[in-house]
C-alpha cells in the first residue's frame, strides 16, 4: 500500500491529529471504537497516524462514537469541530470543481 504524508492544508488533517487524543479521554481502545463503527482497527489507527484520510462518512461515525463516550463540554467542541469540517470541505469541494 502506498502511503502518502498528511496534508496540513486539509481541513480532515486537524481532525487526525485530535483523534488519538480524544479516543483515549474517551477511554477506547482502537479495537472499541473500530467496533462502534464498524471499521478495522487497523484503519483506526492508519487515521490516527495519517497514513489514510477518513471520508467524511467515517468521520462523522467516528465523532459520533467518540461523543457517546464524552461529557456536554467534549460533545459541544466535537459538534464545531464537524460544522467546521464540513464548512472546509464544502470549500474545498466548490474550489475544486470551479
Amino acid at each position: 500500500m502506498r502511503r502518502t504524508l498528511p496534508d496540513p492544508a486539509d481541513p480532515r488533517d486537524d481532525w487526525r491529529r485530535s483523534l488519538k487524543r480524544r479516543r483515549i479521554k474517551a477511554e477506547l481502545t482502537r479495537e472499541e471504537l473500530a467496533a462502534f463503527v464498524g471499521l478495522n482497527p487497523r484503519t483506526i489507527s492508519s487515521y490516527e497516524v495519517g497514513w489514510r484520510l477518513p471520508s467524511l462518512h467515517s468521520m462523522r461515525a467516528i465523532d459520533a462514537a467518540l461523543a457517546s463516550h464524552a461529557t456536554v463540554d467534549q460533545t459541544a467542541d466535537i459538534l464545531d469541530r464537524i460544522a467546521a469540517l464540513e464548512a472546509a470541505i464544502a470549500s474545498l469541494t466548490a474550489k475544486s470543481a470551479a
